[in-house]
């Protein structure tokens, strides 16, 4: 039903599951603390596979891409 949606909604849809699939199954249950929540590993899966999808499917709003809002340090005033 959710690929369907993605579909029909023309939305992209990335697939975790999958991700987390590809994982000999001892090393999948490294990726929930508990059974149920992503554990740190987990969240870096996570990270991967999203940021793999946006790159391969909405290139601009990759991260490196994303204008900074804030100055780098380096280009702050000295405190007075």
């Amino acid at each position: 039903a959710t690929r369907r949606v993605a579909r029909e909604k023309d939305a992209l849809l990335v697939d975790l599951h999958a991700g987390m699939s590809a994982i000999e199954l001892s090393g999948r249950k490294a990726l929930l603390s508990d059974g149920l929540h992503l554990s740190a590993s987990g969240n870096a899966l996570l990270a991967k596979v999203w940021l793999s999808a946006i790159r391969a499917h909405a290139p601009s709003f990759a991260p490196e891409r994303l204008p900074e809002f804030v100055p780098h340090w380096s280009q702050m005033p000295p405190a007075s």
